[in-house]
């Protein structure tokens, strides 16, 4: 971040001061004082805050304010008299007077560049494109764009000559690069762009953000001096950061962008963004129209069969600069290169100013095969002394951005002999220093020219050296096996492979299941190289299945592991086997809602054959997910309970005791045992954190919430989604993160909420992907039935709950709101047949769960709206046990109003009035308990039918009033089911008085 006022810049990343971009000599307590005074400027700063705001852990004198206001004024040029900059406020403190802009980029004096910077010259109407997305953002109309065109051609210069002009302005604009090199960390050019904003605002402002929001911090953490490993393995630091919920870094920004008319963030080098990046990218595109916030990547191509190729609603394709423009640029670009040649032509680059300033510097006539001849940027280099040659291959080998004390290290000299050595370079452009700490070749053009160039034993020779440096340091494996694996020797390629398999087991650990299938994946290409046993192969065949069936390759990993367990049985080995049946059913975070997973019961009955040789611990755990497989299985609750009670019994570790709670209550799930479940799920959330396991206190906290919500504790709810959103971000639970906007989703239905809840429903969708299985695909009908029902649009209800029910047909919800719908729409007879057959199947049923409550109590509507009277008894008699109790499609998914609500109808339907009187009381109490307000105007409809049918006059004037009253409500919140039912209501009841 670059502070600046009048001709000085204040670079709070390499903290120094310049003035028309020459460093300042000047103390670093001085720039301590300037930054505190930038960062609070236009205000009055006291003696006393300055020294607890600037040096609060520092034994200093009182008077060294004085002293270090006098060395700034001294160093800026500034009169305390007649103060441009810092003006003395009598009594009080100093006030910093001078107009301060802000810029996330380095502006260099006009006419003069650093070596190796590129002229901007011309781009009128790509400038012009930019600022106008920039003035759209000012009037919160927020946009995507993205600049494309080949190697060379500007892109980087533009987005910074963009940003720069926008800072000028006062708009922030904050930069963050994709990576260039392999092992690079995902989440990279994000994690930049908060660390700019860090340096932005200060560490008292940022501390304040991670007060409010800690998942932030997760992300950032490598910024802090104390936590972080150095530049040198900072790569591989990142690579360890744990996930970070979408919603949490967008809603982040988004409020950024609203302390200000607009906020910038520009990504460069998409095309080499890893696919986590591009996730956060694609997410955060669905929220920025209706925000002030404007994003801006840079690529080569249209990043085709990638996240975020059809996000970009603006595209800029750049191509050469026009002729009027090569003047200037050959005339700016050799100020400091010299006299050009009279040879030169400048159209042979065509138009590429990389290819151009090149051109001048080699003195090449042909510009154009730079792109295909290496040659021509080797001969450019090989002017070079012998000593920068020898830098700058080490450094191509560490990558585009290097750390000039790792590459020193590697070489066997001193970082100041490699610097100095690199001078050369460095003056002609070829490398400049990119922080305080980190060197970048100025192009990946030329980084790949060298890098490309050298002979194989040159390579392996550096990338084994980079890797002794790495590996004495403790690196991230995976980068680690980057650089063994890229040795070429056999030694090296067994170390290589493993790291891969440490860095694999890592990632699974933390759910980052993308990165561990990257890692293993590449550990199976080194197989055949460095000749595993049977048992490396076997171990390794069972974690790249798990990885494969986890990050949402099911059938691919699931046959991989089968061939796995029969390997295992076959040789013996029950512990591998039972680990590959453990695989393919990955336990309750993969649970299929309504599906019967036969071939992980076989794979986990067969493995239990076996449990004579197997730890305790391990069978417990076959039980309880053999228990789970089997939930949707007919018949099976008291095997299921059998195979949950001889999983408890016994000696077993902490973590399978937390499992088999767990599993316990996903399995079994009686709703008769609310309370019960209550407890043990707290008790079983409390032991998974006590023993690391956040995905089984993720898993926890989601049958929390349900059971909150079936409880109708709506506000414990809402607590337990704030704990499980905090448990995601800070524990890498990626495949529950779309469980977060489900419930939101769930909860925005619940407040009438319409348009909110079908927005994150869209983004639930994306974010679940094909890793969501049944479970996503149930929700996500429950959600578009609930938005089509409360909206009146019975055709598109029954539409959706046909589908989910031909796939889904032991879900019963399905085929009774299927029924619904289509009474509702007006087809009578065919909700009859749905009724009959439901009704033979659900009533009076002995196996009862959360899926059959949510069936029968959608039943029990479709019986009053059919007017069955002689099937309401059996209903009602079902149903009454579970008043005060929220029924819930699917896992409580999505509400269906209180059972109280229901029972009230079928009492009114065998004309207890008296008794549906008290149902509707009750349904009213639950309602405001569960925060599940739509349900409010629904109740009252149903009590006024009820009054209606009393007969009574003065019952009926009051009905009447209450269908009003939901009349107007349903009209304000768009529930265009609630109009047309009190329409057809006051109808009926003005022809009943008249009668």
């Amino acid at each position: 971040m670059i502070f600046r006022f009048l001709d000085f810049e204040l670079d709070v990343e390499l903290y120094e001061i310049r003035r028309e971009g020459e460093r300042l000599p000047v103390e670093r307590r001085v720039v301590d004082l300037l930054l505190y005074f930038v960062r609070n400027r236009n205000r009055v700063i006291s003696r006393e805050e300055f020294l607890e705001g600037v040096w609060p852990d520092v034994t200093v004198r009182e008077r060294i304010v004085d002293q270090m206001i006098y060395e700034a004024r001294k160093v800026l040029g500034d009169d305390a008299n007649k103060p441009r900059i810092i003006e003395t406020i009598r009594g009080r403190g100093w006030l910093f007077v001078a107009d301060v802009i802000e810029s996330a980029l380095r502006r260099w004096p006009q006419g003069s560049l650093p070596p190796g910077e590129i002229p901007f010259v011309g781009r009128k109407k790509e400038l012009e494109a930019l600022e106008g997305a920039m003035d759209a953002g000012r009037e919160q109309r927020g946009s995507m764009v993205l600049i494309t065109g080949e190697p060379g051609i500007g892109k980087s210069r533009l987005i910074e000559e963009f940003a720069d002009r926008a800072s000028r302005q006062g708009v922030r604009a904050y930069l963050g690069r994709c990576p260039e090199v392999d092992g690079a960390p995902p989440f990279w050019p994000w994690t930049q762009l908060l660390r700019a904003h860090r340096l932005a605002i200060g560490e008292t402002a940022w501390e304040a953000i991670l007060e409010r929001t800690p998942q932030v911090g997760q992300l950032s953490r490598e910024l802090d001096e104390k936590e972080r490993w150095r530049t040198r393995v900072r790569p591989s630091h990142v690579g360890n950061d744990r996930f970070l919920l979408y919603d949490t870094i967008t809603r982040f920004w988004l409020d950024v962008a609203e302390e200000s008319p607009v906020l910038l963030l520009l990504l460069d080098d998409l095309h080499r963004a890893d696919e986590s990046s591009l996730q956060l990218l694609r997410y955060l595109a669905g929220e920025v129209r209706p925000k002030g916030l404007v994003v801006v990547g840079t690529s080569r191509g249209q990043i085709e069969g990638r996240a975020v190729t059809g996000l970009m609603g603006l595209r800029v394709n750049l191509s050469g600069l026009e002729s009027r423009d090569l003047a200037e640029f050959v005339e700016r670009a050799s100020h400091d290169l010299g006299e050009v040649t009279d040879r030169l032509d400048p159209s042979a680059a065509g138009g590429n100013p990389f290819l151009l300033k090149t051109m001048l510097r080699t003195d090449s006539t042909d510009g154009r095969r730079l792109l295909l001849d290496r040659d021509l940027v080797l001969e450019f280099t090989c002017r070079l002394p012998h000593q920068t040659q020898f830098g700058l291959i080490a450094a191509s080998v560490a990558g585009l951005q290097f750390d000039p004390s790792l590459v020193a290290e590697a070489c066997e000299q001193s970082r100041d002999e490699f610097v100095k050595a690199l001078l050369p370079a460095i003056a002609i452009g070829v490398v400049h220093r990119s922080s305080s700490e980190e060197y970048r070749f100025s192009h990946l053009l030329l980084r790949d020219s060298i890098y490309d160039a050298l002979p194989e034993n040159l390579v392996e020779t550096f990338h084994a050296r980079l890797a002794r440096v790495l590996q004495a340091g403790n690196a991230d494996p995976a980068l680690l096996a980057h650089h063994f694996g890229c040795s070429g020797r056999s030694g090296d390629s067994r170390i290589a492979f493993g790291y891969l398999i440490e860095a694999g087991r890592a990632a699974l650990g933390r759910l980052a299941i993308d990165e561990a299938h990257r890692h293993l994946t590449s550990a199976a290409g080194l197989a055949a190289v460095v000749e595993l046993s049977g048992e490396e192969s076997l171990d390794l065949e069972i974690l790249l299945g798990e990885a494969e069936v986890r990050c949402g390759e099911r059938r691919l990993g699931t046959r991989r592991l089968v061939s796995a367990a029969g390997a295992a049985r076959a040789a013996g080995r029950q512990a591998a086997m039972a680990k590959a049946a453990l695989a393919i059913s990955p336990g309750a975070l993969a649970i299929d809602i309504g599906v019967v997973d036969q071939l992980a019961v076989r794979v986990l009955e067969v493995a239990l054959e076996f449990s004579d040789d197997l730890e305790p611990s391990m069978c417990a755990r076959l039980r309880a997910r053999l228990a789970l497989a089997l939930h949707a299985e007919p018949n099976t609750l008291d095997q299921r309970r059998d195979l949950l009670v001889a999983a408890d019994a016994g000696e077993k570790s902490e973590r399978a005791y937390v499992e088999v709670q767990v599993a316990r209550e996903a399995a079994l799930w009686d709703p008769a045992e609310c309370v019960a479940r209550w407890a043990s799920l707290g008790r079983a959330a409390a032991s998974a954190r006590r023993v690391s396991e956040p995905e089984l206190e993720g898993i926890a906290k989601i049958l929390q919430i349900t059971t909150a919500q079936e409880m109708a504790r709506g506000a414990d709810a809402r607590i337990f989604l704030t704990e499980l959103v905090d448990l995601i971000a800070l524990s890498s639970l990626r495949p529950l993160e779309w469980y977060v906007l489900l419930y939101r989703a769930s909860f925005a239905i619940d407040d009438g909420d319409l348009d909110r809840a079908e927005e994150v429903l869209e983004r639930m969708d994306t974010v679940a992907g094909p890793a969501g299985g049944a479970n996503a695909e149930n929700a996500y009908a429950a959600g578009h039935f609930g938005l089509h029902w409360h909206r009146g649009q019975f055709d598109q209800a029954s539409a959706v709950c046909q589908i989910a029910y031909e796939k889904y047909p032991r879900i019963h919800v399905w085929g009774c709101g299927h029924g619904l719908s289509l009474f509702r729409s007006g087809r009578v007879a065919e909700a009859e047949a749905i009724f009959d057959q439901a009704f033979e199947v659900l009533a009076g049923q002995s196996n009862r769960d959360l899926m059959w409550l949510g069936g029968v109590t959608a039943l029990g509507d479709l019986c009053a709206d059919l007017r069955r009277e002689e099937c309401a008894g059996q209903i009602c008699r079902d149903l009454d046990p579970y008043m005060g109790r929220i029924a819930g499609v699917g896992y409580a998914v999505l509400s269906w109003g209180p059972v109280d609500r229901v029972v009230g109808r079928l009492r009114t339907l065998q004309r207890d009035y008296i008794g549906a009187a008290e149902a509707f009381s009750s349904a009213e109490r639950v309602i405001a308990s569960a925060k599940a307000s739509i349900w409010t105007t629904y109740n009252q409809l149903d009590r006024a039918d009820a009054l209606c049918l009393t007969g009574r006059i003065e019952a009926i004037r009051v009905a009447e009033t209450a269908i009003h009253r939901a009349r107007e409500l349903g009209r304000v919140r768009g529930q265009s089911a609630l109009v047309v039912r009190s329409d057809r209501m006051l109808s009926d009841l003005h022809e009943m008085i008249g009668t």
